[in-house]
Formats: structure tokens, C-alpha cells, sequence
């Protein structure tokens, strides 16, 4: 049996949810229950209560950016897993709120829901003893 894993996606475009839920279905390497939240205060606050094995976040978002989120993810959970995602090609991003956040990866968007299922079944496979339930 396939281990059970919790993903926290978030992005101010919700379009890009029913993305994520369809790759969730089609991946191998777990059982992936996905949230999704538009609003980046709202989605620190439910990573301050709650854990996730892993949290996707969009760079660029009214109030707090994805490095943000990523940080406190990884204040709850050191060991969960944290990508930064990004429809445009970041020149540079700042150095110490990388070092607080430590993504695993970074997602480029657009990616197809394909290409997507593909990277998180190898995130996943990767990363499976890092699973808490």
C-alpha cells in the first residue's frame, strides 16, 4: 500500500488548483490528500497548526511571497518537503529568505498536468520515509 501524504498548495490564482488535484490522483509514489489556499496570511496561519509532508507555494503573492510560507512549513516541519513554484524566471532571490525556506525544488509554471503528476511522484518516491503517515 502506497503511503499516505498531505500537500498544501498555495497561489493567489485559484485556476491552478484543480492542476494540482488532478496530479495528486495520478501519482504513484503516494496517496496525496490535497489543500489548496488563494490567501498567503490565511495559509501561514494553518501551517502554524498544522503539519504537511508537503507545501507548494507561488513566489510572487499579495502579503507574504512563497519563500515566506516555505519558511514557516519548514519551522513546523523541518523534515516535510517545500517547493517554491513560479510562473516567472526569477533574475535572484533573496539569499537569506532562501536559507530560512530551503525549498527542495523549484516548479516552473506552466507545466502541464502530466509534467506535473511526473515531478511529484519523483519528489514523492524520493522522499518516502520522510512520510508521517
Amino acid at each position: 500500500m502506497t503511503p499516505r501524504a498531505r500537500m498544501l498548495v498555495v497561489d493567489d490564482v485559484q485556476e491552478i488548483f484543480p492542476l494540482f488535484e488532478g496530479a495528486a490522483a495520478g501519482c504513484r509514489s503516494a496517496r496525496l490528500s490535497v489543500t489548496t489556499m488563494d490567501d498567503s496570511r490565511a495559509a501561514a496561519r494553518l501551517l502554524a497548526e498544522t503539519t504537511f509532508d508537503l507545501v507548494v507555494a507561488d513566489y510572487r503573492m499579495p502579503h507574504l511571497d512563497g519563500l515566506d510560507l516555505l519558511a514557516a512549513a519548514r519551522r513546523r516541519h523541518p523534515d516535510g518537503l517545500r517547493v517554491l513554484a513560479s510562473g516567472f524566471r526569477e533574475a535572484t532571490l533573496p539569499a537569506r529568505k532562501v536559507e530560512l525556506a530551503r525549498p527542495h525544488r523549484f516548479l516552473q509554471k506552466p507545466i502541464a498536468r502530466g509534467e506535473l503528476a511526473i515531478f511529484l511522484d519523483r519528489l514523492l518516491a524520493r522522499s518516502a520515509p520522510r512520510l508521517i503517515s
